[in-house]
């Protein structure tokens, strides 16, 4: 890739004959026939300069359409962007092969949405892993004592904070089971969408209160969180960030980082809370301003309606009679058809159970198209 864009570069330096002048006054710029910002002073040097602009927008693959400022706009927007890449490939000629890793790497934009999920995840199973541990040694519920009992207890606590304080109510409660490693005697894989997982760190409170004994812990996980809170509130903005902000978020990250760090060390550490704490994240706020544009929440909602139609709708690769043929794969390519039908405009044409003519359609508007 970096061959090719020199190259082209290359032959379009040979070629051009207009300059982007920096260091020349103002005035001798507006005077000088090859610059970008001449000002003709006649007619014919207005339009022997336009043929110049058409010449060079031509070159370098552009429309030349418009007026003499058109033209200027567009071919001064050409020759920055060609003194950008200038400079960008001088400094990979000046870099080592890590140097020049480290430019890529900025181009890898990470997801804020698998971030949140991720790294909520990590601090909602440690924090019932400490529950199970005290449950089991009798810290919490200490009055039961048979050791199964205790853990069934708190168990059946967490889960009715969760289904009917944070996930749902008295009314109408969630159904989410608490899943537990018999084995190791502690919290199994947990796997949560991040709106929910959103919604358990608001009230991340409630869970400690129920999980954690010791007074000194319990206020470093207060702590921690609510500097947590704060840091992906600001991570999650919309709008571009403002170098103030980001200092703000990475004080935010490594006030969350100190605590949680004295709380589980290596143990309570993923990719994500690496991303963080080491400051990468900063760099990417600072190279693209804002992250929320390069999240996948649109793949992940598809995702999500295509997991919910398949475990919904679907015999989950089986087969109602002995004749036909089992598989996974069909039941959810026939869905796939019928919505890609209905985004193009021809679901109502099926429901009144008339033929589909694809070409004869674009045929049709080809010929109004015409009319107009």
């Amino acid at each position: 890739m970096k061959q090719l864009i020199a190259a082209d570069l290359e032959v379009i330096d040979f070629r051009s004959k207009i300059r982007y002048y920096v260091n020349t006054p103002a005035a001798a710029k507006r005077r000088i026939f090859s610059s970008i910002h001449f000002e003709p002073s006649n007619q014919d040097e207005k339009d022997d300069f336009v043929d110049l602009l058409m010449d060079e927008l031509i070159l370098r693959g552009v429309s030349p359409v418009g007026e003499l400022e058109d033209l200027r706009e567009q071919l001064r927007n050409e020759l920055i962007l060609e003194y950008k890449l200038c400079q960008y490939l001088k400094k990979l000629q000046h870099c080592s092969t890590l140097e020049q890793c480290l430019i890529i790497l900025l181009h890898k934009i990470p997801c804020i949405l698998h971030c949140e999920n991720r790294v909520g995840l990590k601090l909602l199973s440690m924090l019932l892993r400490e529950g199970f541990a005290n449950a089991q040694k009798g810290l919490l519920f200490g009055h039961i004592r048979s050791e199964n009992d205790r853990i069934l207890t708190y168990s059946m606590n967490i889960e009715r904070i969760l289904n009917t304080v944070i996930l749902g109510d008295d009314d109408g409660p969630a159904q989410w089971v608490l899943p537990y490693d018999t084995e190791n005697k502690t919290v199994g894989v947990i796997c949560l969408d991040n709106n929910r997982i959103c919604k358990i760190l608001q009230e991340y409170e409630l869970l400690i209160n129920s999980s954690v004994y010791d007074r000194e812990r319990l206020t470093k996980y207060r702590n921690c969180i609510q500097d947590y809170r704060s840091a992906m509130g600001i991570l999650r903005e919309k709008r571009e960030f403002i170098d103030k902000k980001i200092k703000e978020f990475q004080f935010l990250i490594d006030s969350w980082f100190q605590n949680w760090n004295l709380l589980w060390s290596i143990e309570g550490c993923t990719n994500f809370t690496h991303l963080l704490s080491s400051g990468h994240m900063t760099e990417f706020m600072y190279k693209w301003r804002n992250l929320y544009r390069f999240s996948q929440q649109g793949w992940e909602k598809f995702n999500h309606i295509f997991s919910t139609f398949y475990f919904r709708r679907t015999n989950h690769g089986g087969k109602r009679y002995d004749h036909s043929r089992k598989s996974k794969l069909v039941p959810v390519g026939r869905w796939l058809q019928r919505c890609l039908l209905w985004m193009i405009g021809y679901g109502d044409q099926i429901i009144r159970g008339e033929e589909i003519n694809i070409m004869n359609d674009l045929r049709l508007q080809d010929e109004s198209s015409d009319d107009d």
